[in-house]
């Protein structure tokens, strides 16, 4: 209105006015014109980034100001104001003449060592809480200012962490071993930690004055061959900047079992002999032991590993039983496969009596040959004896070369005499006069190669 004004004015007076005086009230007019007539009140508007002073226990690790990022555009999506703003703990810092559109600002990294950071933001204009973040997307209206308020909250934290210690296994290499946690500030979750005592953390921090629970899982510690009681769930409270350690010991007792020999026999009787086994097995272990014929078990003296393999034998020569033969029982492998069980072995020895003797049919002995009467025709051969011929008595005396004396013979009366009568005068024996005959036949046979010459 007051431009229509000037130019009516102008126009009115240009006749009656210098040319000088006409280039004032032109200078005048757009002076004018840009101190009355500025951008439409709809068209800008205004933002202000307040950091409210927050509530937390780090103390003097809580900075004392938030720088932030800003970035704007026009209902066209054309970008129109940005830059960068400082903002101390409690006031706040207004950005004006912002074309109405919208804007980005977020605060930049404000981590501190030893904190966890804790940020929230309200926009005035808006129905929603921005949490865990520092910083907003929003709308900026023409003719008015949207506030943008942020809450940093700075909490000391810590962490633990958890080592493993293995006993009753030389090897260390076991594991891994998993944990499970769960926290009173709502964080829970998994670690893995092996078995050579290394510690490892959590992974994340705690508020101070957290309380964690560690529980270890019992499938993760199981080791064949070995029993392990898992160690109870420990509570670790958060400390302030602090690494909280947990360790957990895991012992282990070797799984292990035996095996027993039992000897029975048959066919024999055993007594209480004593028969020797010996045995040995993939671990390593050697040994003997001793059990009777009644049957009864004997656990060997040591334990083994399950799995073990052991090869028992029997002594041949200790189980040998006079007047009878054995036939000696194989070697007998077992495998002990249950802890604390004992695995029986049985062994039988069959006996079989060593057979009598059969004497065999004596032998038949050569007949002694018949004395046969000597050839009077073959020189040097004796003649065969042949009973004597009954004597007959001769009517006269024969001479005989050794005497010249007649050979009278007695009468019957005195042979009987004399037979019955020994020259002692004791009566004799059936002995002596058998004696007498064989010798009465030898001089007969004696002296029958002289009658025959003598008839020649």
């Amino acid at each position: 209105m007051l431009l229509g004004k000037v130019v009516l004015m102008l126009r009115s007076h240009s006749r009656r006015r210098p040319l000088g005086a006409v280039f004032l009230i032109l200078t005048l007019m757009i002076t004018l014109f840009n101190a009355t007539v500025p951008a439409h009140a709809d068209d800008v508007g205004s933002f202000t980034i307040f950091v409210d002073p927050a509530i937390g226990n780090a103390g003097e690790l809580t900075p004392k100001s938030f720088t932030f990022d800003y970035e704007c555009s026009n209902t066209a999506g054309e970008p129109t104001v940005s830059g960068v703003l400082t903002v101390e703990v409690g006031s706040g810092v207004t950005i004006t003449d912002v074309p109405i559109g919208q804007c980005d600002a977020y605060q930049r990294d404000a981590s501190v060592p030893g904190a966890d950071l804790g940020s929230t933001t309200v926009v005035s204009n808006q129905d929603v809480i921005w949490e865990d973040i520092a910083g907003a997307e929003f709308d900026v209206t023409g003719g008015r200012d949207t506030r943008i308020t942020v809450w940093n909250v700075y909490s000391r934290h810590g962490t633990f962490e958890v080592s493993k210690v293995i006993e009753g296994i030389g090897d260390q290499s076991v594991g891994p071993y998993v944990f499970t946690y769960t926290c009173t500030d709502g964080q829970s979750g998994s670690l893995t930690v092996p078995g050579d005592g290394t510690s490892v953390e959590a992974g994340t921090t705690f508020p101070n004055g957290t309380e964690c629970t560690v529980a270890e899982d019992p499938s993760s510690a199981q080791v064949p061959g070995y029993s392990v009681e898992v160690p109870q769930t420990q509570t670790v409270k958060i400390r302030n900047e602090t690494s909280q350690r947990l360790s957990f010991t895991n012992a282990y007792t070797r799984d292990e079992g035996g095996f027993s020999v039992a000897k029975s026999v048959t066919g024999a009787s055993a007594g209480d002999k004593e028969f020797t086994f010996t045995y040995d097995c993939t671990d390593g272990q050697t040994g003997s032991l001793t059990a009777r014929g009644d049957g009864v078990a004997v656990v060997a003296g040591a334990s083994f590993p399950l799995g073990t393999e052991c090869t028992v034998s029997e002594d041949a020569d200790a189980a040998q039983i006079d007047g009878y033969t054995l036939d000696v029982p194989q070697d007998r492998t077992v495998t002990v496969s249950e802890r604390d069980q004992v695995v029986p072995v049985e062994f039988e020895n069959v006996y079989t009596p060593v057979p009598e003797p059969t004497p065999s049919a004596p032998e038949e002995s050569p007949s002694s040959p018949e004395p046969s009467a000597p050839d009077p025709t073959t020189p040097g051969e004796s003649p065969e004896p042949s009973a004597p011929a009954p004597t007959q008595t001769p009517s006269a005396p024969v001479e005989t070369p050794e005497s010249s004396a007649p050979v009278t013979s007695s009468s019957p009366s005195e042979s009987a005499r004399r037979s019955s009568t020994s020259p002692s005068g004791l009566p004799r024996t059936g002995s002596g006069a058998a004696g007498l005959t064989a010798v009465a036949a030898a001089g007969a046979l004696a002296a029958l190669p002289l009658l025959r010459r003598r008839r020649r």
